[in-house]
């Protein structure tokens, strides 16, 4: 459900910076928005892909998507396998990814040396119990502000473009899942 109360079948339906036109670089017809059999939901701190895969391929298809958009990945944190080995305590399948753009990191960091997070991300890929993979990144934007970390509207702007990186990679991840058959869903985003 967007700001206008209204249930949506793709973010560009709603109003909103994350989602201009449509999404980044794509203007959904009415057969998308109908296949998606997916509604938006405005939130202002992260951004969910849900995909009714395996998880291995979920977390694949993330991986890929990310790369594809110019991210780097670090080796990813197996959160079940850490619960399970450290503490005892049996969990569902949870992986954290963090992702760096290493072009943003080096102008933020050419203005602050304090601003190398304004670069990084940190997504989440969690195994539900209805057999649905949810991928959520928080709003690198949101993220910074919240944080302080701001020090010159430059890093802001470079913020900013990494958010709108991200919002381009999660659309494309969405739409990559559908593609491959996979009921994918699309809900959250500025």
């Amino acid at each position: 459900m967007c700001e206008t109360g209204l249930d949506h079948a793709f973010p560009g339906d709603c109003p909103g910076p994350w989602w201009p036109g449509g999404g980044p670089g794509r203007d959904p017809t009415a057969r998308q928005r109908q296949n998606a059999r997916s509604r938006s939901v405005m939130d202002q701190s992260q951004t969910t892909v849900a995909v009714r895969a395996g998880f291995r391929t979920a977390v694949a298809l993330a991986v890929e998507t990310f790369r594809r958009h110019g991210f780097s990945i670090a080796p990813p944190l197996d959160l079940q396998g850490a619960f399970r080995e450290r503490l005892g305590v049996p969990y569902r399948s949870y992986v954290l990814l963090r992702l760096h753009h290493e072009e943003l990191e080096l102008k933020a960091l050419a203005i602050s040396p304090r601003a190398g997070a304004v670069g990084t991300c940190t997504v989440s890929v969690q195994g539900m119990e209805d057999g649905v993979v949810e991928i959520t990144i928080l709003d690198p934007l949101s993220s910074l502000l919240s944080a302080a970390m701001v020090e010159e509207e430059s890093v802001t702007l470079i913020a900013a473009e990494m958010q709108e990186k991200v919002a381009a990679a999660m659309w494309a991840l969405a739409h990559t899942g559908m593609d491959r058959g996979y009921d994918a869903k699309i809900a959250g985003g500025r």
